[in-house]
């Protein structure tokens, strides 16, 4: 019937909202997972840049106070050089260029490790100039750690924490967003309880108590008995098959007569 259509139309619909909001409700928090882990990821590769900057300096330090014992040290040191120019790639790559702040504080990171390890080379330089770890080597080293080294860590420590408020911010807007939407679902969900349980009620009221009524009444003419004009509750199909056995039930009783 027309009434049954229209509700199950409507239940329908209701289900695809549900399914189009859970879908949407999971690309959402989906996209906002990778969005954290990158952002903690690319903290933690800071913190390692921190890390190895330090191990520069010390291995500098090492070499330059006993090269005999340490010859391997230099290629070694090289080596940590360019460990610290991938790690600051990869910090690149990670980074989101559409956030401006973001690329800022990567960029100070980036300009300062660069004139860090620049600077790291300079020493080595003096110090083989002077043969030995002489006035201008030492000189070279306290500005490679005052200079360079603190204004690196410095930078860093600015960046990661930029890096830990986006996640933070994430977090709380993940945090009220699922919140939102899992009241919209459990709105929506009541939406199809109540229409569902309105289905059922209105199939029992307008299709399975007309339906019984027809049977009994056709199962009486059938039987030859006398019946009471069969009810009829709607003007839909049902309703029109009973006012049709209504009206041969009549023609056959003046028939009779």
């Amino acid at each position: 019937t027309r009434w049954l259509t229209v509700r199950f139309l409507g239940l329908a619909l209701t289900a695809v909202a549900l399914a189009m909001v859970s879908v949407w409700l999971v690309q959402f928090l989906d996209g906002t997972l990778s969005q954290v882990t990158s952002r903690v990821s690319t903290a933690l590769v800071s913190a390692q840049i921190r890390s190895e900057s330090l191990m520069l300096t010390d291995m500098v330090r090492r070499y330059m106070n006993s090269p005999e014992e340490e010859a391997d040290l230099r290629g070694e040191i090289v080596a940590q050089q360019a460990r610290l120019d991938t790690l600051l790639q990869v910090a690149i790559e990670a980074t989101d260029h559409s956030d401006v702040d973001e690329s800022i504080d990567m960029g100070q990171v980036r300009q300062t490790l660069t004139a860090f390890n620049s600077q790291a080379s300079r020493v080595l330089e003096t110090f083989d100039e002077e043969g030995e770890l002489g006035p201008q080597t030492a000189v070279a080293l306290e500005i490679l750690v005052e200079n360079y080294q603190q204004p690196l860590f410095d930078a860093i420590q600015i960046f990661e924490q930029f890096e830990i408020e986006q996640v933070g911010i994430a977090r709380a807007q993940t945090r009220s967003i699922v919140q939102t939407t899992t009241l919209i679902l459990v709105s929506i969900m009541v939406v199809v309880m109540i229409l569902s349980v309105m289905m059922v009620r209105g199939m029992l009221w307008h299709i399975v108590r007309p339906l019984t009524q027809l049977h009994m009444g056709v199962e009486s003419i059938r039987q030859n008995q006398a019946v009471t004009v069969i009810p009829v509750y709607n003007q839909d199909e049902i309703g029109e098959i009973a006012t049709a056995v209504n009206s041969m039930y009549a023609e056959l009783h003046q028939y009779q007569e």
